[in-house]
């Protein structure tokens, strides 16, 4: 079915319906409509923001994967290696089901999670720049983002800008070459460990921890903003696809040494991030998910054996 849903030629495909999800935050006649009946059905079936527990810590987080998953199979093209198929780790979420277990704090887990970091240029107009860019397109998409807002917001004239940019689509190309990168990067350097750690469920939280925490809500969105406005724009889908086929090579080549009973593994491991992305659009539509346990994520020793 995720298979059939995510289809180039499926209509609606599943990537479409994240993108509805992710509109939904900036287009109030969409909000009326899709948030509500979101969190409806999630109420019907028991796991929606008025509850909380366990069950529904695994079910958010099977919604996510979906979600996550669907998202980049949408805006990368789904061809050869760039297909992600969570159907593996949404086993292994539901094998751990079986036996829910909530571990202690762990020593890997921060007591404070890590402020997020802005990729300086070193100069202070460009920052300024690419700052109030960064800000207008995670409220406002990339569509909406106009130059005259992104100057308003950075406090420079419209006529600054196109001193230095000759037109929108090269402020906005500037500003994913500033801050993608360096992300991308952090990113990747907190799941190597994943793959090789005793304790993935641990240094997976921690991830999660860090990642749905406040300092890190304007780029939440403003990735999730760039990866709808990549499903129309090739410009920016190139550009997006160049950092993502970096970072993706990377974190293969740290799957490879996962010792065989490792539960993340190199068959699972982009699905695993799809998760983390898939967070972010479940905000958009339910944003009591910020305070979710993630001590309590399904991926337990019981898959391993069931």
């Amino acid at each position: 079915l995720f298979s059939s849903a995510c289809d180039p030629h499926a209509c609606p495909d599943l990537g479409s319906a994240m993108e509805v999800l992710i509109a939904s935050r900036r287009d109030e006649v969409v909000s009326e409509v899709v948030q509500r009946d979101f969190n409806r059905l999630l109420e019907d079936y028991g796991v929606g923001p008025s509850t909380d527990g366990a069950l529904r810590q695994y079910v958010v987080a099977a919604i996510a994967t979906i979600m996550g998953a669907a998202l980049m199979n949408s805006t990368y093209d789904s061809n050869g290696n760039k297909y992600i198929n969570p159907g593996d780790l949404l086993t292994i979420f539901a094998q751990s089901w079986t036996s829910p277990t909530k571990p202690a704090v762990s020593s890997t887990v921060r007591k404070i999670p890590r402020q997020y970091e802005f990729a300086s240029t070193h100069d202070d107009v460009r920052d300024a720049l690419i700052t109030a860019t960064e800000y207008v397109i995670a409220r406002s998409g990339v569509h909406r983002a106009t130059v005259s807002r992104i100057a308003r917001r950075a406090g420079v004239s419209v006529g600054a800008i196109y001193g230095l940019y000759e037109n929108k689509e090269a402020l906005v190309s500037d500003c994913l070459e500033v801050l993608f990168p360096p992300q991308s990067k952090r990113d990747v350097d907190d799941w190597v460990p994943v793959f090789t750690a005793t304790d993935q469920r641990s240094v997976l939280t921690d991830i999660l921890t860090n990642y749905m925490s406040p300092s890190y809500e304007q780029w939440r969105r403003f990735r999730l903003e760039c990866l709808v406005a990549a499903r129309h724009s090739p410009i920016i889908l190139n550009q997006l696809v160049l950092y993502a086929n970096r970072s993706r090579n990377t974190l293969l080549e740290a799957a490879s040494r996962a010792p065989t009973s490792a539960l993340i593994r190199p068959s699972n491991g982009l699905s695993a991030r799809a998760t983390v992305l898939g967070l972010s659009v479940f905000e958009a539509v339910d944003p009591t998910i910020r305070q979710l346990d993630w001590r309590w994520l399904p991926v337990n020793r019981a898959s391993s054996t069931a």
